[in-house]
C-alpha cells in the first residue's frame, strides 16, 4: 500500500511539475461547441452557411431580407423567416453571434428546446410584422421606408436587451459608454441612441426590437410560448421534436436548469401603476402569528444609580462540580471490582486461566456448587 501510495504520489508531483500542453484547435472548439444547446447551434450555423453563400452570390440576399415593398406588396412571405439568418458584412456576423451566444445558451438552457424555439419564432415574427407596419406609417414621410431591409440579430439583441433590464428596472448600475450610473430602465434607450450613429439613422428595426421586448415584459404574448411542462412534454412526443429529441444538444423539459423560470412564472412583468417590475409567481404569504405575551420575570441590567427601586435578583445558585479523580485511583478501583467479580464468580469445570483441567478430587466439591 505504501508502494503504490508513494507511486501515485510521485506521478502526480510529476503531472504538477509538467508542463501543462495547449489545447489544440479541435478540442477547444469542441469544448465551446458541447455547451450549446441545439437551437442555437441551428441559429449559428444558419447565420453562417448564409453569409458564406452570400459572400459568392450577393444578389440572393435581395430575396432573403425583411423589405416591406416586397413582403407586402408582392406577398413574399418567406422574407419574414429569413431575415434574420442574413448579414451584410464579416464584422456584423461577428458582432451579433458573439452577443447572441451568451445570451441565447443560457437562454435554451434554462427555459428548454422547446420553449426556446416557440419564443424565438414569436420574438421574430413579432418584430418583422411590426417593422412592416412602421414602415407602412412612415411611408407617408419617406418613400424609402418601404424600400428599406431589416436583417440580422441585432432586433432580438434588443429585445432581450428590453426584457433583461426591466427585471429590476429603477437599481442604479453603471454601463459602459457611460460615465454615471443610471436606472436600468433607461439603458436600451441609451443603447437605441448610439445604434443610430452606426445604422445611419435606420431606427426603425430597432424600435420594432424595444417593442416587442416591452411585449414580453408585460407578457402580451405569453400564452404563445409559456406551457406548462406537461404540454410541453406532449409536444416533445409529437411532431418534428421526436427526430430533435435524437440530437446532440437538445434540451427537454426535464432537464432544464430551472423548471420554474423555464415555465415563466419568474419572468417579470411590469407594472404600470409603480414602474416597477412585478414576479409573475408569488408565494402565498403566511398570516402574521399573534404576539404572545412574557409571563415570566425580566431581568434589568443597570446600575442602582440609574433605577434604585428595582429589585436585584438573588444570583443564582454554583453548581460545583464533581471534582475528577487520578487515573491512576480508576484503575486501582476497576481492578479491585475485578477481582471481586472473579471470586463470586461460579467454580468452572474448566479452569481457562491455567488451561488446565480440574483434579478429580475437586470435581465433586464443584458439582455440589454448580448444584446449589
Amino acid at each position: 500500500i505504501n508502494a503504490e501510495y508513494m507511486g501515485y504520489q510521485f506521478q502526480e508531483e510529476e503531472m504538477e511539475n509538467s508542463p501543462q500542453r495547449p489545447r489544440t484547435i479541435d478540442e477547444a472548439w469542441g469544448s465551446f461547441w458541447r455547451v450549446i444547446p441545439l437551437i442555437s447551434r441551428f441559429i449559428i450555423i444558419s447565420c453562417s452557411s448564409v453569409y458564406v453563400f452570400g459572400f459568392f452570390f450577393p444578389a440572393s440576399l435581395g430575396y432573403l431580407t425583411n423589405i416591406p415593398n416586397e413582403t407586402v406588396g408582392n406577398v413574399q412571405l418567406w422574407r419574414i423567416f429569413t431575415a434574420p439568418f442574413v448579414q451584410r458584412g464579416f464584422f456584423s456576423l461577428l458582432f451579433q453571434l458573439v452577443f447572441f451566444i451568451s445570451s441565447a445558451k443560457y437562454c435554451e438552457r434554462t427555459m428548454g428546446t422547446v420553449r426556446y424555439l416557440m419564443l424565438f419564432v414569436l420574438s421574430n415574427l413579432l418584430i418583422q410584422v411590426l417593422y412592416c407596419i412602421f414602415s407602412i406609417i412612415f411611408s407617408a414621410i419617406s418613400v424609402n421606408a418601404m424600400k428599406s431591409p431589416m436583417d440580422g440579430l441585432l432586433q432580438l439583441l434588443m429585445t432581450g436587451l428590453v426584457v433583461e433590464c426591466n427585471v429590476n428596472p429603477n437599481v442604479l448600475q453603471p454601463y459602459p459608454f457611460l460615465p454615471s450610473p443610471i436606472k436600468s430602465k433607461y439603458y436600451p434607450w441609451v443603447v437605441f441612441g448610439i445604434l443610430l450613429l452606426f445604422t445611419f439613422f435606420d431606427f426603425l428595426p430597432l424600435l420594432a426590437g424595444i417593442a416587442v421586448g416591452y411585449m414580453h415584459v408585460w407578457k402580451l404574448f405569453d400564452w404563445a410560448y409559456n406551457f406548462t411542462n406537461e404540454r410541453v412534454m406532449q409536444c416533445e412526443d409529437n411532431c418534428i421534436f421526436t427526430l430533435l429529441k435524437r440530437r446532440e444538444g437538445f434540451v427537454n423539459s426535464m432537464e432544464a436548469e430551472d423548471n420554474t423560470a423555464s415555465s415563466g412564472e419568474n419572468m417579470p412583468v411590469y407594472d404600470r401603476g409603480s414602474g416597477a417590475p412585478s414576479q409573475g409567481f408569488v408565494p402565498p404569504q403566511q398570516p402574521p402569528s399573534k404576539a404572545e405575551h412574557f409571563r415570566g420575570q425580566g431581568r434589568q441590567i443597570s446600575s442602582e444609580s440609574d433605577h434604585p427601586s428595582a429589585p436585584i435578583p438573588n444570583p443564582a445558585p454554583s453548581i460545583n462540580p464533581r471534582p475528577a479523580r487520578p487515573i491512576s485511583k480508576l484503575v486501582e478501583e476497576l481492578e479491585k471490582k475485578r477481582v471481586e467479580e472473579k471470586k463470586s464468580a461460579p467454580v468452572s469445570l474448566l479452569d481457562v486461566d491455567n488451561l488446565k483441567v480440574n483434579p478429580p478430587a475437586e470435581k465433586k466439591e464443584q458439582q455440589t456448587t454448580l448444584n446449589n
